[in-house]
């Protein structure tokens, strides 16, 4: 797994967009976790990264006291099917909290623009207030930077 992120890092690096740099100091291991605690915590990864063109101009939602930008990516699948190439083009929803990146990307990003996300992966339901049934579930790259590329 760290190899293929290490390769995609390197895909990156060529198209001019700086991928962050992994390092073994962020991740402790079982001799620096505290001995005396009763629980030891698992690691694990919930990290997201999209390079693909915006497909809308960046939305205000939400609330006042909780606003959230949501935009949506496009990113391609190419394969080969006999002797043909078939694209296959897929959607991402994005939302960004952040503050100060949250203007930032309102402010900045429009449609068909160029852009290389880091996030994590956020799942949320809909529910019926009246009988607390899901009405919709959906998946959305919660972002913790966005940069535009040209």
């Amino acid at each position: 797994m760290l190899q293929s992120c290490m390769r995609n890092c390197r895909s990156l690096a060529r198209l001019g967009v700086a991928a962050p740099q992994a390092s073994a100091r962020r991740f402790a291991s079982d001799q620096e976790t505290d001995t005396n605690s009763a629980q030891k915590i698992e690691k694990s990864v919930n990290q997201v990264i999209l390079l693909g063109r915006a497909g809308n101009d960046a939305e205000l939602r939400g609330t006042d006291s909780f606003p959230v930008v949501q935009f949506s990516v496009a990113t391609q699948v190419h394969y080969q099917k006999g002797d043909e190439t078939v694209q296959n083009t897929v959607w991402h929803r994005v939302s960004v909290f952040k503050p100060g990146l949250k203007d930032i990307v309102y402010n900045n990003l429009k449609k068909g623009q160029r852009v290389f996300v880091q996030g994590r992966l956020g799942y949320y339901e809909k529910r019926n207030p009246e009988d607390d049934t899901i009405i919709h579930k959906t998946a959305s790259i919660i972002a913790h930077d966005v940069t535009f590329v040209s």
